[in-house]
């Protein structure tokens, strides 16, 4: 039979008339007549239907007529009658198996049944719609139907591929920018059931992960194809926009799942993506750019360094291949008025002091400063700008990042900042001196001593401060003339416990009666003693005396007048000033009318309260000598004379001042002609110069007869003799030879008062030894010489 018969089809046997066929007797079978009714084919069953249920649970098999076991055609079939064999093609599900066989309705089968459900056992389902099964009977004897007849494997081979109902998910997330991920969803996608309708950013959520990390939130703002290009419907691969509500510091990570059942995702089958789907963690970009961690920021006890701590790892440079270095900070200094005024960075270590190389959290910079902290002063450090320093990701710290405001400790030695009474200074023996020591800090401690070189019983007084950075002391009137005082500050510490060297402060109280503090007693303080003795002006600060102790360390003990105490302690301290220091005036200035001392005679100004008149000359040529017109003995009159110096020095004080005219006169008696130097002054009441000058005067006036030794001696061609008339007399020089006789007559004439030169040549005679002669008034005097030919 060609095909599986159905029961429907029919045949007949008859003779064909080639009388082949004969019967016992040899008659043939006739024809055309000859034969067989319609015989009808028993039917065999055949696989006329199947069908795969919408979720793969069951195939539904439909046969030509009811089957049964083939083991004892009565039973229905059983799960072993039939083969499956599985295909995954790169699909979801690894297998499938026929769990069992139900009739339509679910319930066992029982035989004869013509539609029946093989019921699928699918491993790792769902299928994803690539996966194909193929259903036949176990042989070609295992199946048939109520007359017996199989069920052929080839009538009941069926090829099925499942249908796919795997849900769609996303596969793969990368992020390709600062804000913008890439997700890959395992089928293409759609907004509507029927493949049709593009997604859009109301279909996907973004959840941050934010791992202590800066960002919590984030938001999609916008959605596209791998190409950037609007959606359409269809796509496997979205780009998918999104801001974070913080800047992301790296260590946040991020995933994208369906927004929500408002918003289904579907593939191709109408399959719906989960809403518990998500896609895998991607870490977001470091965006957050490092900050210095403020309250972190700590200072070394000796200034030496600050360390503080970065949110993250820095470098110097954008591409991170370099350490931070000290020109990627500086310092804000707060000077308060401390000592130092500026810090820089010298260099830059990690935590624990070694050279930093990249990366470092902890930073400990190294501080120079352009003087000693004294503990007043702040600072605090940042980026020098904002291309400096970076992260890891090249974010740059802000230059408003800064550390902490920190105080600097003292490392500044207390000292003394300042003395009311500068060291060196002068100071009246006469009052009391207060002086108020200033040091540079509160201090918590100190010792100190006073004394002085020339007065043993120096006393004073202390004043409390409540401030700690005063001192005061007072010295006590009187102090002795002339004295070095010395204040020694020792032991000084302040409240860091730094100790100062000891501190040495010297004062010097004047000579008594050099008001100007020059140094010298001269005309200038003369000339104010006088104002002061003849305006009455406060005795007990500007009188000299009385006094104890010895000159010129006298100690003034002043009374509230001025008397011979005063003017004999003036007297004594000006001849001490003379003696120690010599008495040539310094400078002289011509003021007022010139005076002319040619004729060596003057009159004192009326109006001069004082005066000085100085003479210079060349002892060697004799002396000077100054007489006045007395002052009286209410008056000061002071002289010396140096005739070794050739000086003489006149200084007057006119304590009570009258209308006298007084005068003073020149005296000189010299043995050669010479000249001297004439220094005037004269004060008036006001202190002023009211007379001044220098003028050199010639000394012509001989003290005696005199015959100087010739020049040159020995002589050869000539030679000066030179002498001097003290009276206009007749004079005689005569030449004699060294035996006696006489040679030649120079002179012989009358001579007014002066000094005179001859010249001999000798040169009538041999060389040899001669003699001058001076002959006047009975006064004979000689000189030696030499004639060398």
């Amino acid at each position: 039979i060609d095909g599986t018969p159905s029961g429907e089809e029919t045949f007949t046997i008859k003779s064909n008339g080639n009388e082949e066929i004969f019967d016992v007797s040899g008659n043939p079978l006739a024809f055309p007549s000859n034969s067989t009714n319609e015989i009808t084919l028993n039917p065999y069953p055949r696989l006329t239907a199947n069908s795969l249920e919408n979720n793969n649970v069951y195939v539904e098999l439909e046969f030509s007529e009811g089957i049964f076991s083939a083991s004892d055609t009565s039973s229905g079939v059983e799960v072993t009658d039939f083969d499956i064999t599985f295909d995954q093609n790169s699909g979801n599900a690894n297998d499938a198996v026929i769990s069992s066989l139900t009739k339509t309705n679910g319930s066992p089968l029982s035989g004869n049944e013509s539609v029946i459900r093989a019921i699928l056992n699918i491993s790792s389902p769902p299928a994803s719609g690539v996966e194909t099964i193929q259903i036949t009977p176990t042989n070609a004897y295992a199946i048939c139907n109520s007359l017996g007849n199989r069920l052929s494997v080839a009538e009941c081979t069926i090829n099925l591929t499942l249908i796919d109902r795997l849900e769609p998910t996303i596969n793969d997330i990368d992020i390709i920018a600062d804000s913008i991920v890439t997700i890959t969803s395992s089928e293409d996608m759609y907004n509507n059931v029927g493949a049709s309708g593009a997604i859009s950013t109301n279909h996907f959520q973004a959840t941050v992960y934010q791992n202590n990390g800066n960002a919590s939130e984030a938001t999609i703002v916008n959605i596209t194809n791998d190409n950037q290009g609007p959606l359409v419907g269809g796509e496997k691969i979205v780009r998918i926009g999104f801001v974070t509500d913080l800047l992301p510091s790296g260590v946040e990570e991020m995933t994208i799942s369906p927004a929500g059942p408002a918003n289904p995702i579907y593939d191709p089958e109408n399959n719906q993506m989960p809403q518990n789907t998500i896609s895998a963690r991607v870490f977001l970009p470091d965006r957050l750019p490092p900050k210095i961690i403020s309250e972190t920021a700590l200072i070394a006890i000796d200034n030496s360094y600050v360390e503080f701590t970065v949110t993250e790892g820095v470098y110097g440079d954008y591409e991170v291949t370099n350490p931070v270095e000290p020109t990627d900070f500086e310092i804000i200094f707060i000077q308060n008025s401390g000592n130092a005024s500026s810090a820089t960075v010298d260099f830059i270590t990690d935590e624990n002091q070694f050279p930093v190389i990249g990366g470092e959290k902890i930073l400990r910079c190294y501080l120079s400063f352009d003087t000693t902290p004294s503990g007043h002063e702040q600072l605090y450090i940042r980026a020098i700008n904002g291309n400096s320093v970076f992260d890891i990701a090249g974010n740059s710290l802000r230059a408003d990042q800064v550390t902490d405001t920190l105080w600097l400790s003292d490392q500044l030695v207390p000292t003394v900042s300042s003395i009311s009474i500068p060291h060196g200074s002068s100071i009246s023996s006469s009052t009391d001196q207060p002086i108020n020591i200033t040091f540079s800090e509160p201090i918590k401690s100190f010792d100190y001593s006073i004394s002085a070189k020339n007065y043993n019983s120096l006393s004073w007084d202390t004043t409390e401060s409540s401030d700690a950075r005063q001192f005061q002391l007072t010295l006590k009137k009187p102090m002795a003339s002339l004295d070095t005082i010395t204040i020694t500050i020792k032991g000084l510490t302040d409240s860091s416990d730094l100790e100062a060297v000891d501190f040495s402060y010297e004062f010097y109280t004047p000579a008594l009666g050099d008001y100007d503090t020059s140094g010298i007693i001269d005309i200038e303080d003369l000339t104010r003693f006088v104002t002061f003795w003849l305006a009455d002006s406060e005795a007990i600060f500007n009188g000299l005396g009385p006094t104890t102790g010895q000159i010129p360390h006298f100690v003034p003990q002043l009374d509230h007048q001025y008397d011979l105490d005063d003017g004999m302690t003036f007297i004594r301290m000006w001849s001490w000033s003379i003696e120690k220091f010599g008495f040539e005036p310094l400078n002289v200035m011509n003021i007022g009318s010139p005076m002319d001392w040619n004729d060596f005679i003057e009159d004192i100004p009326k109006e001069a309260i004082s005066g000085q008149i100085y003479v210079k000359y060349d002892p060697l040529k004799g002396n000077v000598n100054l007489h006045h017109t007395s002052f009286g003995p209410q008056n000061l009159a002071l002289l010396k004379n140096s005739n070794e110096n050739g000086e003489i020095l006149l200084e007057f004080g006119m304590l009570e001042p009258d209308d006298i005219n007084r005068k003073i006169k020149i005296n000189a008696i010299v043995n050669a002609p010479s000249d001297a130097t004439v220094i005037y002054k004269f004060y008036d009441k006001r202190q002023k110069i009211i007379a001044s000058g220098l003028q050199k005067i010639e000394l012509l006036i001989p003290t005696d007869y005199i015959l100087n030794q010739n020049y040159p001696n020995p002589f050869n061609h000539s030679t000066t003799i030179s002498y001097g008339v003290p009276n206009k007399s007749n004079i005689t020089i005569d030449i004699f030879d060294i035996n006696g006789r006489f040679v030649e007559r120079l002179v012989s004439e009358e001579h007014d008062i002066g000094f005179y030169q001859k010249i001999w040549t000798g040169r009538n005679v041999a060389s040899g030894i001669y003699f001058i002669q001076l002959l006047s008034e009975g006064k004979t005097l000689t000189q030696k010489m030499i004639l060398l030919k």
